[in-house]
């Protein structure tokens, strides 16, 4: 079952990184409010906790822990056809048909669901059935009576190996299919992606590339603070009036220079085949004696803590540690200002935060 687990897993990364992301690739999808709830999850634990229950199977040797033994298996293979055929309708495929379901799914019809068979509307008999005394070591073995002119029966045999089997080309099949489908929307979404990335980089009006990012690209959103679009906007329209407004639609611009090309990428390595035996090279760590000089990589990690403290505006290293700190530089203690007094407004908060980092690295106390 390992290519079963091999393909869930490439069908959540796909998931996980694209389908859950990037209102593109849901609108290629059924992506229902009950989808929404992320319900996919629990269809991936499922797989997760039961598929190994199908691998190497040691069968039992006994009548009544065979039956047991089967009918898990059945109800496993069962509700496994019932979660494939909920991927299909998430990923806006055809159900399974039946005949791929067969027969697998009639002998647990047969065996567990219902084995006394009624007419709903008449109540009248159908057909029943009671284990066979070969049932063991790996085989089903059951006697079906149905009712006719005289009441008929016959003994039927399974081999539990081969309705795993059968059931394994099942998975694979659908898989195949929910796997081809994600390759045809992404590389629809990648072909978007390029054509975006194209057009900043040709330097398009701003305010298109706003709409255009927040139709196909709309994760990078979530990515920081500044970076929804009404935001954006007005930093485009007042920044003259400061750098600090001029720095977010740079750092924008810019994230997304280096954000899209990596997605374009991540498509790509997404269908390749995984090497086994990739070789990574050591890392060589540079060990320093204590008599040295601290470095200024010390000094930057020093206030990296305390600067990433000051964008949550820490009761010990905010807004006041800065002003203390930097009392006597006029730029920063501006901006540290406009922090303190536009503490719920996001833009003037976040884009004086981000101007500080800017003057920062330019004192060399900040990493770029």
């Amino acid at each position: 079952m390992q290519t079963i687990h091999d393909k869930l897993e490439k069908i959540t990364d796909a998931w996980n990184n694209y389908f859950w992301e990037y209102k593109f690739c849901q609108d290629q999808i059924k992506f229902t409010d009950e989808v929404k709830t992320n319900y996919y999850g629990d269809i991936l634990s499922y797989f997760n906790d039961t598929l190994n229950n199908l691998s190497n199977v040691k069968y039992e040797s006994t009548f009544q822990k065979s039956i047991f033994q089967s009918v898990g298996i059945l109800q496993l293979i069962y509700a496994h056809q019932d979660l494939i055929d909920e991927l299909l309708y998430i990923f806006n495929l055809p159900k399974s048909s039946k005949v791929d379901k067969s027969p697998n799914r009639e002998i647990r019809n047969e065996l567990v669901g219902h084995p006394i068979r009624r007419n709903p509307r008449t109540n009248e008999f159908i057909s029943s059935v009671f284990f066979g005394r070969e049932f063991k070591n790996g085989t089903i073995h059951y006697i079906l009576y149905n009712k006719g002119k005289i009441m008929l029966s016959k003994s039927l045999y399974y081999s539990i190996d081969e309705i795993i089997i059968k059931h394994r080309n099942f998975l694979e099949k659908y898989l195949d299919l929910i796997l081809s489908k994600i390759k045809m929307v992404l590389k629809k979404y990648q072909k978007q992606l390029s054509e975006l990335n194209t057009l900043i980089n040709k330097g398009i009006d701003f305010f298109k590339i706003v709409k255009l990012v927040e139709l196909r690209y709309n994760k990078i959103a979530k990515e920081d603070y500044l970076f929804k679009s009404d935001i954006l906007r007005e930093c485009f329209l007042k920044q003259t009036e400061h750098p600090r407004y001029k720095n977010v639609i740079d750092l924008y611009i810019k994230t997304l220079k280096e954000y899209l090309p990596e997605t374009i990428r991540n498509i790509d390595e997404l269908f390749d085949v995984p090497k086994k035996h990739k070789y990574y090279k050591p890392i060589k760590i540079k060990i320093v004696s204590s008599n040295t000089k601290p470095s200024p990589i010390t000094k930057q990690k020093e206030l990296s803590y305390e600067f990433s403290k000051l964008f949550e505006n820490h009761p010990v290293f905010g807004i006041s540690y800065f002003k203390n700190k930097f009392r006597r530089s006029k730029i920063i203690l501006e901006e540290l200002i406009n922090m303190e007094n536009n503490t719920s407004n996001t833009l003037e908060f976040y884009s004086s935060f981000e101007f500080l980092r800017i003057l920062f690295i330019k004192r060399k106390l900040l990493r770029r």
